[in-house]
């Protein structure tokens, strides 16, 4: 592949998005915005090397609008809009209203996105990120009928739900995996998989 990073543009000219492209697995190719301010050239937002996947648009002058997915895409995912002139971004679920998360009748003001300050941001995604994982894994715990460590494993998805609605950062958090792994088979290897991505997505979000 060509070196130099595909570029887009908006119609205005105020913003410039370098797409990195990299491949997760064969035939498998993420590709990640680095969002910039033509005028001043600071990054806004940069998802270079990691595992967020996106399309752009340009809804109006000075604001662009991102379509994100974490691999491997298994959860809903998100859309931000970011507005360049006030320097602050509002974030939804994929088809979520952009006004309030599904689910929740929380705000996105109340929850880091709505007039949100652009530093805010890419904590802002990975914790939604991470409540859509947890959504996930208590479904499939609730599933499992006779399961004697579904009442641990969904107090401790209900704990570090909490802590990333409130954005709150603890030097120790409760990991789910070891748990699972303790009495279960490797039929179950993609449940296991999952609790290890929220271990590692808490872990990374809440340390101090």
């Amino acid at each position: 592949m060509d070196s130099k990073p595909r570029e887009d543009a908006s119609p205005d000219g105020s913003i410039r998005i370098q797409w990195y492209e990299h491949e997760v697995r064969m035939g498998h190719w993420i590709v990640s915005p680095r969002v910039l301010d033509e005028d001043t050239g600071e990054t806004l937002l940069d998802l270079w090397g990691t595992s967020w996947d996106a399309t752009a648009s340009f809804p109006g002058t000075g604001l662009v609008r991102l379509a994100l997915r974490c691999y491997p895409g298994d959860t809903p995912g998100c859309t931000v809009i970011i507005d360049f002139r006030r320097r602050t971004f509002e974030l939804a679920e994929s088809g979520a209203p952009a006004s309030e998360r599904a689910g929740s009748s929380a705000p996105i003001a109340e929850r880091a996105g709505s007039g949100a300050p652009i530093g805010e941001l890419v904590r802002a995604i990975e914790s939604l990120d991470l409540e859509q994982m947890i959504d996930r894994a208590r479904i499939d715990a609730s599933a499992r009928e006779g399961w004697p460590q579904a009442p641990e494993v969904l107090r401790r998805l209900d704990v570090l739900a909490s802590l990333a609605a409130r954005h709150e950062r603890r030097s120790k958090v409760l990991r789910l995996a070891p748990l699972f792994r303790s009495a279960n088979t490797a039929a179950d290897n993609s449940f296991a998989f999952l609790l290890d991505r929220i271990d590692r997505a808490a872990r990374k979000l809440h340390r101090p």
